[in-house]
């Protein structure tokens, strides 16, 4: 067993310090960004700069606290809590054009940015209960990315063990360490299992908010994943409309010319804005 692993399992999700949140936040895992203190960073994702030169909505740059999260330092009380993974974060785009934002203008309540790029479902649940143990939430809104990808602990260069993505198209710290590819890593996990691990998350998270009396609101801009959510017998958890591009300029992208732009993100925050 190495040290990074006995230092992992020291921590329980459920009664922790807010120090270990950075552990579990995939952003400060990027060592170009050097995440010790509050960071401005220009360009975040790896092909952000050079297609920067289609983004027509003015400049701007990543604000993001010590803990690795885009949003002010650690609230002492939140509204609403938002969670998930880059559509939650807003890469490539400034903070008052992302959906939470937009949510929080509409409903005039405030609402913290939580987002990690690159999260999956499980770590992003699990994010939430060590932060729920520091904030008590009142309503947490999950914004989910597919049920496959996966988000798994590691050390590097004897570091403290962090969390880090394995998903596809994308090439993580993960795979450098361990000289493979995503693809050499799915092909052992049957859709069985992985479905599985998404299903007993999202329960226990169910399970939870019932217990906790937190009102939680989910949703995913991956079809299959809605999919999977649409069958399951939530009892206490809303399940709000998907996040779909219908009706929407395929053209409408952020600065990385990858993931959404701002009309998405206003469109997502007008549809839920009654529900929540």
């Amino acid at each position: 067993m190495t040290p990074s692993s006995i230092e992992l399992s020291k921590i329980n999700l459920f009664d922790c310090s807010i120090d270990k949140v950075k552990i579990y936040t995939v952003v400060t895992t990027r060592p170009e960004l050097n995440i010790k203190n509050r960071t401005i960073v220009e360009y975040f994702g790896g092909n952000e700069k050079q297609e920067s030169s289609s983004w027509t909505h003015g400049d701007f740059a990543y604000n993001i606290s010590e803990l690795g999260f885009r949003d002010s330092d650690f609230p002492e009380s939140v509204d609403i809590a938002a969670f998930g993974c880059s559509y939650t974060f807003g890469l490539g785009l400034p903070e008052n054009m992302i959906w939470h934002r937009k949510l929080s203008d509409k409903i005039n309540k405030s609402i913290y940015n939580f987002g990690q790029p690159g999260m999956g479902v499980s770590a992003i649940i699990d994010l939430f209960l060590m932060l729920d143990n520091n904030l008590n939430f009142k309503k947490g809104i999950f914004l989910l990315p597919p049920y496959f990808r996966k988000s798994v602990a590691c050390s590097f260069d004897e570091r403290s063990p962090q969390i880090v993505p394995l998903m596809p198209n994308y090439k993580s710290f993960l795979e450098i360490l361990y000289d493979t590819n995503y693809s050499e890593i799915y092909k052992h996990l049957p859709d069985e299992e992985l479905v599985r691990e998404f299903k007993d998350k999202i329960y226990m998270l169910d399970f939870y908010a019932g217990v906790k009396n937190i009102k939680l609101y989910l949703s995913s801009w991956d079809h299959e994943t809605y999919n999977l959510l649409t069958g399951m017998n939530l009892k206490n958890i809303i399940l709000l409309p998907e996040w779909t591009s219908a009706n929407i300029d395929a053209s409408d992208l952020a600065r990385d010319n990858l993931h959404p732009g701002p009309i998405h993100h206003s469109s997502f925050a007008e549809i839920i804005k009654d529900l929540i």
